[in-house]
């Protein structure tokens, strides 16, 4: 029967030591961007990866938007904190790639900028770079080297009877394509195996050997649970399908930056597309506020995310959300926006922001654990909101 996420670990072992021969290595620990709700006030830390700001910030020749910067920094992956394409959910990862898709020069650049960094990155975000690569003269290598030679299907028994998958169409697979197929589809977390591959590559590489390869690859990019499934199904099938894909991706687009219907009460529709992806981002904030952080004085891509959410028509709309519904970072995020667009909508919003304890503070290549009251007091006094107007909007 299909694998659950209870038996992922499970599945993933027997993946790579059954149809592999490797073993699993142990995913990489949490990040230390954990909830700091119970912590003592005024908790001061040195810097560390948390705080370094996201990674295209300074890539030389990088000509992008503001919008598609942001993408851009969620797709290369970040630094700072877990939200990027490997963790963050599959309708943020596919909004960013659309709207970075739009501008061909600047996705080309990052797609190179991923793949420069290769093979440090995650599976995910090289496959991401290859994806931003489809049509450039070194898409080929690229994709070469993210996925090597096919592994051959070792265990080549096929599932029978009241065995079979449920997925009508993928029950002409191998035991260990089926296998493949749900290690993908529910993989949450990068696992690497001895040799310091990952689970995705592997698996990957096993429905390139199945004679239904395709039909897998379909459902896991349009169906995959995961980011991570998606984007392994889009690269599958840039190999198996190349037209296929084509077509995945252009509807990717059409899907991700449709525009919203006249009276259209869904604020998350009716916001531009990175105005959007913005707020996603500021809902799951990692310090504040994050405007000059490190040596060369970067932003965090929180930070950055204001001042693409601050430029939205609909940026009061968006903050007042976000002080209801945004993590207590993203929250203390929303109150300057407010303070920034609509004061009125800060104060009947003070209450509720007043319940949060503490707030992940950072100052510099420092973070601290602050009082919320004390953080919003300052921010009232227009000191925070100050710094983004400062850092332009």
């Amino acid at each position: 029967m299909p694998f659950t996420l209870r038996s992922l670990t499970a599945a993933a072992s027997l993946l790579l030591a059954v149809l592999l021969g490797a073993s699993c290595a142990p995913p990489d620990p949490p990040s230390d961007n954990a909830d700091v709700a119970n912590a003592p006030d005024a908790t001061r830390v040195q810097s560390g990866h948390s705080t370094r700001p996201y990674p295209i910030q300074f890539v030389e020749g990088l000509s992008l938007t503001p919008d598609a910067e942001l993408a851009g920094s969620l797709l290369v992956g970040s630094a700072d904190r877990a939200f990027d394409a490997d963790d963050a959910d599959v309708p943020s990862v596919l909004l960013a790639w659309a709207i970075l898709a739009r501008e061909p020069t600047g996705a080309l650049d990052v797609g190179r900028a991923i793949e420069a960094g290769a093979p440090h990155g995650s599976f995910t975000t090289r496959a991401i770079g290859v994806l931003l690569l489809r049509g450039a003269d070194d898409h080929d290598a690229a994709l070469t080297a993210l996925l090597g030679e096919p592994t051959p299907t070792v265990t080549a028994e096929r599932w029978t009877g009241a065995d079979a998958p449920e997925r009508a169409d993928l029950a002409g697979l191998s035991v260990g394509g089926a296998l493949a197929v749900d290690v993908l589809d529910a993989l949450e977390s990068a696992v690497e195996t001895d040799d310091g591959a990952s689970i995705e590559e592997r698996a990957v590489r096993v429905l390139l050997a199945e004679p239904l390869g395709d039909a897998a690859f379909r459902f896991l990019a349009v169906q995959g649970r995961t980011a991570r499934a998606r984007v392994a199904g889009l690269v599958g099938l840039g190999v198996t399908s190349p037209a296929e894909l084509d077509v995945a991706l252009a509807a990717i687009r059409s899907a991700a930056l449709v525009p919203a219907a006249p009276g259209d009460a869904d604020l998350d529709v009716r916001l531009t597309p990175g105005g959007r992806l913005a707020a996603r981002v500021l809902a799951d904030a990692g310090t504040f506020p994050g405007v000059c952080t490190g040596e060369d004085g970067a932003p965090t891509r929180d930070a950055f995310a204001m001042k693409v959410l601050l430029a939205d028509p609909l940026a009061a709309e968006a903050f007042a959300d976000l002080a209801l519904n945004g993590n207590a970072t993203g929250r203390m995020f929303a109150a300057c926006g407010l303070y920034l667009r609509d004061r009125a909508a800060l104060a009947a919003s003070r209450d509720s922001l007043l319940e949060i304890q503490v707030v992940r503070c950072q100052d510099g290549c420092c973070i601290e654990s602050r009082p919320a009251a004390t953080v919003l007091a300052e921010i009232e006094s227009g000191a925070f909101p100050a710094l983004f107007e400062l850092s332009g909007k």
